[in-house]
Order: C-alpha cells, then sequence, then structure tokens
C-alpha cells in the first residue's frame, strides 16, 4: 500500500532530535509538505524515500529543510480489540499420609494482541521489492520515471536532483530516514504446562514444599525483546551484566554473540513466518523450599533438658531452597547476506553434555549443523557478492532453536537462624544466610555468531574467521557463593 504523510497529521508525530515539532516545520516550509497533500491531484501516486547520505552528512532534503531525514516516532492508534489473556487449569489434590497432599495440575493460557517490538519501523522495501530488484536497489532511478506535473517540479526541488535511488523509490516514507512507533499490539503467545506438587505441612519440626514444572510457550518473534528485559533484571543491572542467567555477553538489546535477545523477525512482511519457541521457554523447572527445627533442645529428640546447654544448643531452625531449570533457548547468527544474519540449519545443533567440562566448555554448539545463508559452496564463501542471486536469500534457522540451548541452571540458598527470647515481647534473632551454598558453578552462554576456524593452511573467508570462538562459554551463570550475618533486637 502506498502512503505519504498529511501535514494536517503531522500534530500526531515527534520528530527526533528537535525541539520544533513537525507541525510547525511544516507551517514554517509549507510548499515543502505541498507534495504530500492526499487532496491535491498532483500528489505523488507513487512511494519515495530517504536517499544515501553524502559525505556532508546530510540528505538533499535535509539541506534544503533541516526538519527532513530525521527519525519519526508516532502512537499506533489502539486496536479494535483490548489486549486479551485466556487462561484455563484443571487441577487435581490427594491427601496423603504424613500432614502431606500431592497437587497434579494443567494450566493454559493463549494471549492476543499483546505488546510486541518494543520499536517497529515502518520505513523499509518491501521484501518482495528486495527480492525482484536485488542489487539495482542502489542504481539511480529518474524522478520522472514516478511523477509528473507539478508533482515532479515540486520533487525535484525538495530533494535537489532529478534521480534518486531505487531503494528510496521504493520505501513508503520518502522524507524520514525512520518512520517507528512506539509498542505495537499485535502479539500472540501461547502456554501449556503440567506441575506437581507436593507439601507437607509443619509437623515434627519439618515442612516444604516441592514443585516440578514441564511447560512450553510460543510466541511472536518480537515480542521477545519485551521479555528479555524480564530475562535476569537484577544481574542485568550489575557492571558488565556478571552473574546470573543474562552472562557476562548479556545486555538488554544485545543479538548474536549473547544468544539470548532477539534481533526480530526476519521477513518484516511475513512476521507470522517467525513465530517461534519463546526466550523464555524454560521446559523444565524443579523447586523445592522447606525449614527444619533441628532436633536438639527442649522438646526435642536429643539434648532435651534446660539450662545453657539447651538455651544455646536448642531452637536452631534450618532453612534451604533449591532450584534448577532447563537451559534458555539459543539464537544463532552468522555471516549476513542482503536480507539476513541467520544461517541455514542443517543438523542437529546440540552436541552430548556427556562429556567432559572443558570440552563442554571450548564446544558447546556444533558448527556442522550450521551454513551461511548463501549456501555451502566454499567458493563462494571466499567473495559473497550481491549481484549473485545466492547472495538474496533467508536462513532456515528459526530466531530461537528449541533444539539448541544454553546450559541449565540450578542452586542451593540456605539460611540458619535462632531466636534468643527474654520474654515473649523481647528477643533477639540471629541469622546466617549462605547464597549459593554449595559455591556451583553454572556455566554460562555460549557464544552464537556463527563462524568457523580457518583452515589448516590458515584460509579465512567470510565464514572461515580468525579468532572464531563459535560455541566457546566463556562466562558463568552463578555469583560465588557469599555469606551474610544478621542480628536484630525485637522489642
Amino acid at each position: 500500500m502506498d502512503r505519504v504523510w498529511r501535514p494536517d497529521r503531522c500534530a500526531r508525530l515527534s520528530i527526533i532530535g528537535q525541539e520544533a515539532s513537525i507541525l510547525t516545520k511544516c507551517a514554517l516550509y509549507l510548499n515543502a509538505c505541498t507534495p504530500w497533500e492526499l487532496g491535491n491531484p498532483q500528489a505523488p501516486t507513487g512511494t519515495l524515500s530517504q536517499p544515501a547520505v553524502p559525505a556532508n552528512g546530510l540528505s538533499p532534503a535535509q539541506a534544503k529543510v533541516p526538519g527532513y531525514g530525521y527519525g519519526l516516532q508516532f502512537y499506533a492508534p489502539p486496536p479494535s480489540v483490548d489486549p486479551m489473556v485466556q487462561m484455563w487449569d484443571v487441577d487435581v489434590q490427594r491427601e496423603l499420609p504424613g500432614n502431606m497432599m500431592a497437587d497434579i495440575g494443567y494450566v493454559g493460557s493463549h494471549g492476543t494482541h499483546l505488546a510486541d517490538d518494543t520499536f517497529r519501523n515502518f520505513n523499509y522495501v518491501p521484501t518482495a521489492d528486495k527480492l525482484q530488484y536485488q542489487n539495482q536497489l542502489n542504481s539511480e532511478v529518474p524522478l520522472s520515471n514516478y511523477f509528473t506535473g507539478n508533482a515532479l517540479t515540486l520533487m525535484e526541488q525538495t530533494w535537489g536532483g532529478t534521480e534518486l535511488p531505487l531503494s528510496a523509490v521504493l520505501t513508503p516514507y520518502p522524507l524520514f530516514g525512520s518512520v517507528f512507533s512506539q509498542t505495537v499490539l499485535d502479539a500472540s503467545s501461547d502456554y501449556d504446562a503440567l506441575h506437581i506438587k507436593v507439601q507437607k505441612r509443619p509437623s515434627n519440626g519439618l515442612n516444604f514444599i516441592a514443585m516440578y514444572t514441564f511447560s512450553k510457550e510460543i510466541d511472536s518473534c518480537t515480542e521477545a525483546q519485551l521479555a528479555s528485559q524480564l530475562f535476569d533484571p537484577i544481574h542485568s543491572g550489575y557492571g558488565g551484566n556478571i552473574g546470573g542467567r543474562i552472562g557476562v555477553e548479556g545486555g538488554w538489546f544485545a543479538s548474536g554473540a549473547s544468544g539470548v535477545f532477539g534481533t526480530g523477525c526476519q521477513n518484516e512482511d511475513n512476521r507470522r513466518g517467525d513465530r517461534t519457541i519463546s526466550i523464555s521457554d524454560i521446559p523444565q523447572q524443579f523447586n523445592v523450599a522447606g525449614t527444619y527445627l533441628l532436633p536438639f533442645g527442649p522438646g526435642r529428640p536429643f539434648l532435651n533438658q534446660k539450662g545453657a546447654v539447651g538455651a544455646i544448643l536448642g531452637g536452631w531452625v534450618l532453612s534451604g531452597n533449591m532450584n534448577a531449570e532447563s537451559g534458555t533457548p539459543l539464537e544463532v547468527t552468522g555471516p549476513c547476506d542482503a536480507l539476513t544474519c541467520r544461517p541455514d540449519l542443517i543438523g542437529n545443533p546440540s552436541l552430548p553434555h556427556d562429556r567432559s567440562k572443558a570440552d563442554r566448555i571450548n564446544d558447546w554448539i556444533n558448527p556442522n549443523a550450521f551454513l551461511p545463508p548463501y549456501g555451502s559452496d566454499q567458493t563462494f564463501w571466499q567473495n559473497p557478492t550481491p549481484t549473485d542471486s545466492r547472495y538474496w536469500q533467508f536462513g532456515t534457522a528459526g530466531l530461537y532453536l528449541p533444539g539448541l540451548r544454553a546450559p541449565g541452571f540450578w542452586n542451593v540458598d540456605s539460611s540458619l537462624s535462632k531466636e534468643f527470647h527474654f520474654n515473649e515481647a523481647r528477643y533477639v534473632q540471629f541469622r546466617w544466610e549462605v547464597y549459593n551454598t554449595l559455591n556451583h558453578q553454572n556455566l554460562g552462554l555460549p557464544n552464537t555468531g556463527f563462524c568457523l576456524s580457518p583452515g589448516a593452511g590458515g584460509e579465512t573467508d567470510a565464514v572461515h574467521q580468525a579468532g572464531c570462538s563459535f560455541g566457546k562459554i566463556t562466562n558463568i551463570q552463578t555469583d560465588p557463593r557469599a555469606m551474610e550475618f544478621s542480628m536484630k533486637f525485637v522489642f
């Protein structure tokens, strides 16, 4: 669909980097806005876009009117249907001996009209045009092929010339480098999960709750950009993003090397084609938490006596929490062509995890499972060129690969506490808390930028790269063990 800007709509748009609104710019430079009046019979019927920026940093339109050429941000109108999440569940509970209870259930949800990518650019060359014209996109074409009469005159005056690149003719909004909106509400999601819970009510000094979840989550390709911001909000605030599931290579909008944060849809004109496993899909999770009153001191099986010994050794409460999770799905990017940075997936990307730790650290991903999007011809790897149709192909790998996941994660936290009572209203509480009690090191995220090591003779090309670290793990998910002692007087 051909789209042009109307000055009477400029009030809804904000110009990036400018204090004045577009409405003010249009008022000051009314003639420059004239080509975009839809009511003008001489208005252009084709579509134009900003040409390549010359050496002086300004496009012809910017040189003529400083407001032109900037990114244009707008707020998309609300959808006809509000964002909605439908949920359903079924649950069966059974009481067990020993003050215990078992709970087995299914939970499902389906979301529609959800928040999608954080910013969406609407000013791009349609995919069909890219495939049709390929390397001709940068060629200069006469404006007279697309405009006539007064419209042609005004366009030539606005752009300061009689020609524009073909890519400029094919994009819908000609006077702006980008036209983007805040979050668009057109994403969807699906979630299904089986959960099993066993809970023990307090008796004999012990209580606990254990939960196992087996689930699957699928969502729109760019909803992951929002989900990634919740991936590990604690450690993402650390300097260098150290620790936690984000790993040291993470970042709010990182792509490629981090393997976590989605780069968006491969084909903007087929967004449903990239409906994918979610970034937050963790198929298996197990959590158990409990407390145990140690069996020492008055009223307990051992040292059941009053006096100093019972007062010191009795009443200690041990608490613990253990959680274990599957690894998150990874995104692999590689040598780019004109359309994508996604490689072709030709095999199983996951290597056996029963290898030694050193082997897993150095080779977490199977490099033989991938090819660049332009194929397996290594002579072409030496000089991939836009003049070849192979350089204009999409990769077959999805945004996230359910068969390729980061290392799993497990951790144990614990605490030991006791209250020293002077009377019922006054007491001192002592706590010794240990985070990552076993000082377990969870391997971090592997490098997911696809490449191969140089050839036997040190040969390099677009795929064989010096210093290739594809599949190598250089970070950890877990903070080192930390202890905290605290004492509180309650009165």
